[in-house]
C-alpha cells in the first residue's frame, strides 16, 4: 500500500491512498475521533475488452462512517490503433448492481433481480437507510462524462466521470459498503489485435471487425389484460406501489387507464448483436395525460433468455420488480408527462439473430394515476380524464375525477373519433354546378308557364 497524498486541516482531513493501481479518496475524514476506515476490496479492477469495455471491482469496509463520502478510481486502458481499450469518445456508463455483506460470499442484493427501489433495499438492509436517494441513483445507469466534456463534476446526482489524462474512472459512494460498481462502454480495437469485436462511437480502430446485426420493429400497444387475473403481477404492482394489497376496484380502474395509455403510446424495439453479446432496447413514447406511477409490464421471450438471472437490465429513472424469473418485469416511473420517452434495455451474453424481435410482444401499461384521477383512491373510474368519445352525435368528455362521461355538445354534422365532424366544404366546381342546375330549373318552369298560357288562348 502506498500513500499518494494527505491533506490535514484541524480534526477533519482529505485523505487519498493508493492500493496497487487503485486510488481511494476520503472526504473530510475525522481521524481524531476514530482513525481512518479499514478498507477491504480487491486490489485490481476486473476488466474486459472483448467487443465492449467492462470493469468491475468490489469495495467494502469494516470501519465506521467517519467521512462525508468516498471517491474511488477504477483504472482503464485507453484504446488506440495500437492498443485495444476503452473508447473515450463513446458513452461510458456506471451502476452498482451488486451489494455484499462482510463475507463477500454472495450478493445480499442484486438490482437486476431484486429491483432498484432503494426504499425496499434499505428496508431489508438498514445499513443503507441513511443515503437512500444516493443508492437509488447508483443502482441505476449513470453516464460517466470525460473531464473535458459535459458535466465534469462528480456529485451525488452525477456520481462518476472519466479522468482522461490519467485513465481513471472516478466513482462517488456515500460511504464504504459491500458494493461492486460496474462500468460499461465501447472499445477501440487495435489494428494488430485479433479481437473481432466491433467498435462504435468515435476513435480509431482499423482492424477486422465483425458486422453488427441490427434491426428495429414497431409494436401496437393494446389495453392490458394480465392484471385482471395474474396473481403474481397483482402482487408485484402492490409491492412496487408500497400498498398491502391491490383491491378489485383498483385493478378495474387500472385496466381503464391501460386502454387510454395504450392509445397514446408508441413502442419500438431495436436489436443489436455484436461481439458475442445481444441487446434489445425498447423505446416508449408517451403522448397522453400526465401520469403518476406509470407501470410497464414486459415479458421477455425465453428465446432471448431462459431466466432473468441471464439478463442485464437497464431502465433509467425506473423502479424495477421481477414478476417472474421466466422472465417477466415490472418497471415503474413516478412521473410521466406528454411527449416523454422511456428506454428499457435487456442485454445477454449470447449471439442471437434479429428474428428474436418477432418473439417479443408489446408491453402492457398501467398507472396509479392519470390526469389527476387515482386508481387506488377507492372510487370507481370509468374513463381517463382528458379522453373524449362519441355517443351517437354527442361529443362526450371524461370528468376530472374519471367517474363519468359528460356531453359537451351535440354535433350538427355528426361525431367521429372523439370530435365533431366539420361542416361539408362546397368546392368552387360544385358551387358552379349548383348555379347552373338552378338556372335550368328556372328556365323549365318559365317554359311550362308559357306553354300553359298559349293553350288557354
Amino acid at each position: 500500500m502506498g500513500m499518494l497524498s494527505i491533506v490535514v486541516g484541524g480534526g477533519a482531513i482529505s485523505l487519498r491512498i493508493s492500493y496497487g493501481n487503485i486510488s481511494v479518496h476520503y472526504a473530510n475524514v475525522d481521524l481524531l475521533a476514530s482513525g481512518p476506515p479499514s478498507a477491504d476490496f480487491e486490489s485490481s479492477a476486473t476488466t474486459s475488452t472483448t467487443g465492449s469495455f467492462s470493469a468491475a471491482m468490489k469495495f467494502g469496509s469494516q470501519g465506521p462512517t467517519i467521512y462525508d463520502y468516498v471517491l474511488i478510481a477504477i483504472p482503464y486502458t485507453e484504446g488506440s490503433t495500437s492498443q485495444t481499450g476503452l473508447n473515450e469518445s463513446a458513452e461510458t456508463n456506471m451502476s452498482i448492481p451488486l451489494f455484499y455483506d462482510e463475507s463477500w460470499t454472495a450478493p445480499i442484493w442484486n438490482a437486476s433481480a431484486n429491483g432498484s427501489n432503494a426504499s425496499i433495499f434499505a428496508g431489508n438492509h438498514s445499513h443503507y437507510s441513511s443515503y437512500q436517494s444516493q443508492w437509488q441513483t447508483l443502482m441505476n445507469n449513470n453516464t460517466c462524462y470525460p473531464t473535458a466534456v459535459g458535466n465534469t463534476t462528480v456529485n451525488s446526482s452525477a456520481p462518476c466521470n472519466i479522468q482522461t489524462d490519467s485513465n481513471k474512472i472516478w466513482v462517488r459512494l456515500p460511504h464504504f459498503s459491500g458494493t461492486q460498481p460496474s462500468v460499461t462502454g465501447n472499445v477501440i480495437t487495435a489494428t494488430t489485435s485479433s479481437d473481432t469485436g466491433t467498435t462504435s462511437g468515435g476513435g480509431g480502430g482499423g482492424g477486422a471487425a465483425a458486422t453488427d446485426k441490427t434491426k428495429s420493429k414497431s409494436y401496437e400497444p393494446a389495453q392490458g389484460q394480465s392484471l385482471a387475473s395474474n396473481a403474481k403481477l397483482q402482487s408485484a404492482v402492490a409491492s412496487i406501489l408500497a400498498i398491502e394489497q391491490l383491491s378489485e376496484q383498483a385493478k378495474q380502474n387500472m385496466l381503464v387507464f391501460s386502454a387510454s395509455i395504450a392509445q397514446n403510446t408508441k413502442v419500438n424495439r431495436s436489436f443489436n448483436s455484436s461481439g458475442g453479446k445481444t441487446a434489445v432496447t425498447t423505446k416508449i413514447t408517451y403522448s397522453g395525460q400526465a401520469a403518476k406511477n406509470l407501470m410497464v409490464y414486459d415479458k421477455v421471450p425465453k428465446a432471448f433468455a431462459s431466466s432473468n438471472t441471464n439478463i442485464t437490465t437497464t431502465a433509467v429513472g425506473a423502479v424495477m420488480k421481477v414478476v417472474e424469473e421466466d422472465p417477466e418485469y415490472l418497471f415503474m416511473y413516478s412521473d410521466i408527462s406528454n411527449g416523454q420517452e422511456l428506454s428499457i434495455t435487456y442485454k445477454v451474453s449470447s449471439d442471437l439473430n434479429t428474428t428474436i424481435l418477432d418473439s417479443f410482444a408489446a408491453p402492457e401499461f398501467y398507472a396509479e394515476s392519470v390526469g389527476g384521477a387515482n386508481a387506488t383512491g377507492g372510487g370507481v373510474i370509468v374513463c381517463t380524464p382528458g379522453d373524449k368519445r362519441c355517443s351517437a352525435n354527442d361529443l362526450q368528455a371524461c370528468s376530472l375525477d374519471g367517474a363519468a362521461w359528460t356531453t359537451e355538445e351535440t354535433c350538427v354534422y355528426g361525431c367521429e373519433n372523439g370530435s365533431c365532424r366539420e361542416a361539408p366544404v362546397v368546392s368552387a366546381a360544385n358551387y358552379t354546378m349548383y348555379i347552373i342546375g338552378a338556372i335550368i330549373v328556372v328556365v323549365i318552369i318559365i317554359l311550362l308557364v308559357v306553354l300553359r298560357t298559349g293553350r288557354k288562348k
